[in-house]
């Protein structure tokens, strides 16, 4: 999986022209090139959290890992923004319960707040911090709509976060009554 990233935040959209026909065009044009016949990319997607997830035909993972160096320079060639490889992992949805829709410091909370990802990285990055284990993989996602929420004078909500599925994750849903940190607060949760 390649994940694109400047500054510590997920790029969604790519420069005009890099598709994923191009990205596996790139990276089988790069493993001829140094002569390695035994992997090749089949197939690249990109997936909801905007990650290019590639398929290889008959070859694992590590069969590749030592050509990264020189297909992180065909993608710097393509000029492919900051990006890094990282294994796939499996995701955990987890529901939380009563989370303020106000950052802490804040008293008063509109739609609007919601509407670019500065708040959503804020609430990524509490969650992160306050929980050791706890990988963030996508865009929190409010349970109902947050226009309507201000309507009703809403001051919390649930929320859901797809994580990802972690030795720390699975003792923290194990547990009878599960609970996870968010904006300084333990809150109920499940899976």
């Amino acid at each position: 999986m390649v994940r694109f990233v400047t500054a510590n935040q997920v790029v969604t959209k790519l420069a005009e022209g890099l598709t994923t026909e191009v990205f596996q065009t790139a990276m089988n044009d790069c493993l001829k090139d140094l002569n390695e016949r035994k992997v090749y990319f089949r197939v690249c997607r990109r997936n909801r959290f905007s990650d290019v997830l590639h398929t290889q035909t008959d070859s694992k993972v590590d069969d590749f890992m030592e050509y990264l160096n020189a297909l992180g320079e065909k993608f710097t060639s393509l000029g492919v923004p900051e990006f890094r490889f990282e294994r796939d992992s499996e995701k955990v949805k987890i529901d939380v319960g009563m989370v303020p829709l106000t950052n802490p410091g804040r008293i008063n909370w509109s739609p609007e707040d919601w509407i670019d990802d500065t708040e959503y990285r804020t609430i990524t990055n509490d969650v992160e911090s306050a929980n050791s284990g706890i990988v963030i993989t996508a865009k929190p996602l409010w349970v109902g709509g947050v226009w309507k929420m201000h309507v009703q004078k809403q001051s919390t909500a649930g929320i859901i976060l797809v994580v990802e599925k972690t030795k720390e994750v699975m003792v923290m849903m194990s547990a009878e009554s599960p609970r996870i940190v968010i904006c300084g607060k333990p809150r109920f949760c499940r899976a």
